[in-house]
């Protein structure tokens, strides 16, 4: 996949998400305030590789993550993974 394909897949892939998570409010009441998300996708190993990088760089640094990550399921489509060092 080039490049642009990626870029436009995980544009794709946050407005998903962003549309969940605003038609669903009540699963972010749980999340920690000042916290990184990061989206792991269900088709891009190379996008999630780094992500597991960026992940580590910021637990290192002291800082809360939120990991959603995109499901096949229509019934719960995400699962979300709160990582704090």
């Amino acid at each position: 996949m080039s490049l642009q394909a990626q870029i436009k897949y995980k544009l794709a892939l946050i407005n998903k998400l962003s549309n969940y998570l605003l038609e669903h409010n009540d699963v972010s009441r749980n999340f920690p305030k000042n916290f990184h998300f990061i989206v792991q996708s269900k088709k891009l190993d190379k996008l999630d590789k780094d992500n597991d990088v960026l992940v580590k760089e910021l637990l290192s640094k002291g800082e809360g993550v939120v990991v959603a990550e995109e499901k096949a399921s229509k019934i719960k489509p995400w699962s979300f993974q709160i990582i704090t060092s």
